[in-house]
């Protein structure tokens, strides 16, 4: 049996948002090579990527953590982050973000309204992963045009991949932060039965507006404050060659939005709830020739609503739904590689005095592949994808695109030490409602 506990504190720095200067405060983050990066389809090593990859994980990333996925990457090697207060902010990548920064729990998507706009929270809990990787190039091909501008996987432990040591294993943290106010409790615990392993998350944060020095003039800023609860429940069965299970995950948010006031005296605010099931399964050597099947499957209920003076204003709801099959092959004259299917549709509204999109269905199909071959010193590596993506909306308007995206690139192995790694890509991107 193990347990780990924390108790983190942050520092008061005049005229910064807290969570923007501890992030920026911490050195950026460089893959260990022998860490493998579980988003890149073959699992390569992350030395083995034809373009850099970043990756958070242990101390790192308990460290840098924060309340949203904008600041917890903010600071790291070409990542920065577009930031609406203490409750919404989303990463951007050289300049890139939603919609062509795509982020994924475990390799499937996330589907919520981040993409929409920068108020809009991208749904997840820092504090529940226990990695994150960071991926452009080939690798991020395979995920499609939203991922064109680069690919953000987060691994959490909501569904168990292996049975802890010792039968139980749980995690305890605190954290409180002085320039809002925040108080912060989480928890975890996975515990083994016979083949069967169970999990069970949460985390439920507090944080008051941030507080500014008398000399500009106010004391905070009204509206940056945040106040979340996640929960998260999982089980799974797991075998020697692999693992089978499912988790239920469920936020509820009330986060501020500052300068959005337009002609109202309170500040805006929003109540998001979204509920998320996780179906996920990975077996090893399940048919001659392949060395390794992998099955994602998620059904997304997200809301939120955006309330002025105490009415709602806008309503934005998505149901959505989204499988993803992988199947990797053994090595055939000296080619190691991947292919696989994936579907997601999403029925998309937004009711109100902001409604400015029609309600839509958004139907998207897509087979991919990706393939790799050592040649001496030098590895080989190409991906595809095609997509075929058909839009539906209320204002009887049917709208379809089949984009096709190709990338290679060379790793050549100098000594050891060093290498050099051209790249090539030719990407395309369906456009999505908003863009229509």
């Amino acid at each position: 049996m193990k347990f780990r506990v924390f108790l983190l504190s942050a520092v008061s720095i005049p005229a910064v948002a807290p969570h923007t200067a501890l992030a920026a405060a911490q050195a950026g983050s460089t893959a260990d090579p022998d860490i493998v990066v579980t988003a890149s389809a073959l699992e390569q090593k992350a030395d083995e990527t034809a373009t850099p990859v970043v990756i958070l994980s242990g101390d790192d990333l308990v460290h840098r953590r924060q309340a949203t996925l904008g600041d917890t990457l903010a600071g790291l090697p070409g990542i920065n982050f577009d930031n609406f207060g203490g409750g919404a902010s989303r990463p951007v990548i050289r300049g890139q973000t939603a919609p062509r920064v795509q982020s994924l729990a475990d390799g499937s998507n996330i589907q919520d309204a981040s993409a929409i706009s920068p108020d809009h929270t991208v749904t997840t809990e820092p504090l529940l992963l226990r990695g994150i990787e960071v991926l452009r190039g080939p690798s991020a091909l395979l995920y499609g045009g939203s991922a064109i501008g680069g690919a953000i996987n987060l691994l959490d432990d909501k569904v168990p991949t292996a049975m802890p040591d010792g039968g139980i294993s749980g995690l305890a943290e605190g954290r409180l932060g002085t320039a809002d106010d925040e108080r912060t409790l989480v928890g975890g615990l996975t515990a083994g039965i016979g083949p069967f392993a169970f999990r069970v998350e949460g985390v439920h944060r507090r944080s008051d507006d941030y507080r500014v020095p008398k000399k500009f003039g106010e004391r905070h800023v009204d509206g940056s404050y945040n106040d979340t609860s996640t929960f998260s429940v999982g089980g799974s069965w797991i075998g020697e060659g692999g693992y089978l299970g499912m988790a239920y995950t469920r936020q509820r948010s009330e986060y501020g939005l500052p300068g959005h006031s337009h002609e109202h005296e309170e500040v805006p605010f929003v109540k998001l709830r979204s509920e998320r099931f996780d179906i996920r399964g990975e077996y090893r050597d399940p048919l001659p020739g392949f060395e390794k099947v992998r099955f994602r499957m998620s059904f997304t209920d997200y809301e939120h609503d955006e309330i002025e003076e105490d009415e709602v204003a806008t309503t934005f709801k998505n149901k959505a739904h989204d499988i993803r099959f992988e199947l990797a092959h053994k090595p055939i004259a000296g080619l190691r590689g991947v292919f696989g299917f994936q579907h997601s549709e999403s029925d998309f509204s937004a009711l109100g005095e902001e409604a400015f999109l029609p309600e839509s269905e958004t139907r998207n199909t897509a087979l991919f592949l990706m393939e790799t071959l050592q040649a001496g010193p030098v590895r080989l590596e190409l991906a595809a994808r095609h997509e075929w993506q058909t839009i539906e909306t209320t204002l009887d308007r049917k709208v379809s695109h089949r984009p096709f995206s190709i990338s290679g690139a060379a790793v050549w192995d100098l000594d050891g030490d060093y290498s050099l790694a051209p790249s090539l890509a030719r990407s395309q991107r369906a456009p999505n409602v908003q863009e229509l």
